[in-house]
């Protein structure tokens, strides 16, 4: 997984109990983006939102997983 960084800033933070990092446009012109790891469903996450960075960790515990159906 690559976030360009180049006009960020990272900033480290929890979804749940998982540590995620944050990155921050440092000229509002990009999206936000945050990116955790679920070990135990084996997945890496990322959300990429014009959110600042104490709602992308509340966007991101609203994510869940879903079953095929």
């Amino acid at each position: 997984m690559y976030v360009n960084s180049d006009n960020m800033e990272r900033f480290g933070t929890v979804v749940g109990e998982l540590a995620a990092d944050v990155y921050i446009s440092k000229t509002g012109t990009e999206t936000n983006v945050i990116v955790w790891q679920d070990p135990s469903n084996d997945v890496l996450l990322v959300l990429s939102a014009f959110a600042d960075k104490e709602e992308l960790p509340q966007l991101a515990e609203k994510v869940q997983k879903r079953e095929k159906e």
